[in-house]
């Protein structure tokens, strides 16, 4: 008997598991409200991009991209955040590369044609080393100099992760 009860029990479990099913899904939905009282979790977001419409300067400025620095701190999901031709100073962008160390989601930075300066490749070079997560780092035209090539090559030779670090139309003689 407890054999046959096994089967049973088996036969049933495919045979409602694995049959085509005919349900109103806007039934279904109002009986499970009807159950619960508590209100539906909302719906997770789904990972985000940030990307700038415009095609020139957008000027978030400093002050703009330390507040998305903030966010990306509290490890938001967003995949993507392009800040080309904003106006970001060095400040800025040492801000961005603090929020590195904790963000786990951002896969592609751009802060191309920004006026960066050199001292930002110290920073960031110390945050990619931290960060396994971002892939894209795009810092073409913002002015490096060779000693930021250097502490780049640097995060390729200690970094555990994959990058590819954009350094086109830097290095000017």
């Amino acid at each position: 008997p407890a054999l046959f009860v096994f089967f049973f029990l088996c036969f049933c479990f495919f045979f409602f598991r694995f049959s085509p099913q005919k349900t109103n899904t806007k039934t279904t939905a109002s009986v499970a409200r009807r159950r619960s009282s508590a209100p539906p979790p909302p719906p997770i977001p789904p990972p985000f991009s940030l990307l700038t419409k415009k095609k020139r300067s957008n000027d978030i400025g400093d002050q703009g991209t330390e507040a998305l620095a903030a966010l990306l701190a509290q490890d938001v999901p967003l995949q993507a955040l392009s800040l080309a031709f904003n106006v970001i100073t060095s400040a800025g962008a040492i801000a961005l590369a603090s929020a590195l160390l904790s963000n786990s989601h951002l896969l592609h930075l751009s802060l191309r044609a920004n006026d960066l300066g050199p001292l930002i490749a110290d920073t960031f070079a110390n945050a990619l080393t931290e960060n396994l997560t971002l892939q894209h780092l795009g810092l073409e035209a913002t002015n490096l100099d060779d000693n930021s090539l250097q502490a780049f090559m640097n995060v390729m030779v200690l970094s555990r992760a994959t990058i590819y670090i954009n350094l086109a139309d830097n290095f000017n003689a």
